[in-house]
């Protein structure tokens, strides 16, 4: 599967990871599979990812992204202003990324500040 979302370089760039786990999601108990996905951030069980979850994960994968722009990224995918993103959050992003789920151009999740 992620030979056939590698674009010939053998590194998965960050497009293609989208297509990947877009593809992934869109398969049969991708609810289950969102679920799981939602816990490798939301390790402490709190049921929100934090600038501090998602710190973690962009650290652990090699990437230099900083508080601020990490901190944007929470207020965007925050549709309910929780200060983090919730289970619905996340679903609602992954389902817009996945390519089945919606016509060409369709915008983000509206977020709702």
């Amino acid at each position: 599967m992620m030979q056939a979302a590698d674009n010939d370089t053998g590194i998965m760039d960050k497009q293609e990871l989208k297509k990947l786990l877009g593809a992934k999601m869109g398969e049969k108990d991708s609810h289950k599979e969102m679920n799981r996905a939602f816990c490798l951030f939301d390790v402490d069980a709190k049921g929100l990812i934090t600038l501090r979850d998602l710190k973690r994960v962009v650290q652990e994968l090699g990437e230099e992204v900083t508080d601020a722009e990490l901190g944007l990224m929470i207020r965007c995918a925050d549709r309910n202003q929780n200060r983090g993103v919730s289970l619905s959050d996340f679903q609602a992003i992954i389902k817009w990324a996945a390519p089945s789920s919606k016509p060409k151009g369709t915008p983000p999740p509206p977020n709702n500040k």
